[in-house]
């Protein structure tokens, strides 16, 4: 396994081949923020029992982001793509790794593994009150609220039970109805006598009245 050093030109260079997806901000303020939240999330661990380099976890999400992604879905989207391959459940197989350290130290945190924020009862993220949790609310306030805009429920589209039409509301659809059909057959009628109308649009125009002319009729 490889061991570049994680820095933060490492990972502004990771983040730079978001560019490849449509909708990803090529400005430099953009490209710093996140391989910040790729520092942030990636570190040297275990996970399953075998070691991953914080690098080489960032190249896997990255990685996969590239290749699933037609559009940039968010910096949350991407943080759930690296959950999803590398959160584990709290067990003695997943522990915080130093290469140049003999024996791995277990993970600080249980109750927001190591994450900084953690899930209430009612479902939102709250800041954690580990050293992990207070840091990143120190360095990134906001990370939160970007956090739980994705869990936020999506509001139920209620349909409004449909109600039967009032005599008054169908007297003025059939009137509406007569008075187009009626200023349809007006008008074929004039095309057919028009001078300046082509046998084209005429042989439409007879079409019309043979369609229409009998409603006109009949109303």
């Amino acid at each position: 396994m490889g061991t570049m050093p994680w820095t933060l030109d490492a990972a502004k260079g990771l983040a730079r081949t978001l560019k490849a997806i449509p909708g990803f901000a090529w400005d430099d303020e953009n490209i710093s923020a996140t391989a910040m939240a790729l520092m942030r999330w990636c570190k040297d661990t275990y996970v399953g029992g075998f070691p991953h380099t914080a690098h080489e976890k960032a190249v896997q999400v990255t990685q996969e982001a590239l290749d699933n992604w037609t559009k940039w879905q968010g910096t949350a989207a991407l943080y759930a793509l690296y959950k999803a391959r590398y959160t584990v459940s709290l067990d003695p197989a997943r522990v915080v790794w130093n290469p140049g350290a003999s024996t791995p130290a277990p993970v600080a945190c249980v109750k927001c593994n190591d994450f900084g924020t953690a899930r209430r009862e009612d479902g939102w993220s709250e800041w954690c009150d580990c050293e992990t949790g207070v840091r990143m609310q120190r360095e990134s306030p906001d990370w939160l609220a970007v956090v739980n805009k994705h869990l936020a429920p999506k509001p139920r589209l209620v349909r409004e039970e449909e109600k039967p039409l009032t005599p008054a509301q169908i007297a003025a659809l059939s009137a509406q109805e007569r008075l187009i059909v009626e200023q349809t057959v007006t008008g074929a009628e004039a095309t057919i006598h028009s001078p300046f109308a082509t046998k084209e649009d005429k042989k439409v125009a007879r079409k019309v009245l043979k369609l229409y002319r009998p409603k006109a009729e009949a109303s």
